[in-house]
């Protein structure tokens, strides 16, 4: 599209719901060239952040955190492509609303070619779960990775259910 709307990222969110309290940005380190995703925190680098006095602590132990909830800005930015969001899909009560299989490779350093398999047994293995998914009624939504060369499959659920059920249905499909 021309333009990405505020009905577009909500019905983006509409499948990708996760928690709307906080969520996490996707940064990449100039002097390492790393990237990771870390929680949004209105507070980050002010006179209280403890990442900002060096005070050795991780920012869920910091007393003043206070994160940034998710908005259809922040996921109108990341559809246009400005930043790279992403949800905790876990809510507070221990349920969610999706399962996502990661076909990404996840060995030590892989992050600094954005986690890209070093061969193509990922493709017939995300193919095999697209099957096994189809075989049992369910149209799961396939996605290639940043790299080109790992996919994350998607599956998503008409209500909240309790993560454990998810990830043992999970475990049943692999």
């Amino acid at each position: 599209p021309n333009e990405i709307t505020k009905d577009m990222a909500n019905r983006f969110f509409a499948r990708f719901w996760g928690r709307t309290d906080v969520y996490a940005k996707r940064v990449e380190s100039k002097k390492t060239n790393k990237a990771g995703y870390y929680p949004q925190c209105i507070n980050f680098w002010s006179d209280g952040c403890g990442k900002k006095w060096n005070a050795g602590f991780r920012c869920q132990d910091c007393h003043y955190q206070k994160y940034k909830a998710l908005t259809i800005d922040s996921i109108m930015s990341h559809l246009k492509g400005n930043e790279v969001i992403g949800v905790y899909p876990l809510h507070k009560d221990n349920t969610c609303r999706f399962l996502v299989f990661d076909f990404d490779n996840h060995e030590k350093g892989a992050e600094a070619t954005d986690f890209a398999n070093t061969d193509n047994e990922w493709y017939k293995e995300v193919e095999a779960l697209r099957k096994m998914c189809e075989i049992n009624g369910i149209k799961p939504l396939v996605e290639r990775s940043r790299s080109g060369k790992g996919a994350h499959v998607w599956i998503f659920f008409k209500k909240a259910i309790p993560a454990s059920v998810a990830r043992n249905f999970g475990f049943m499909l692999l």
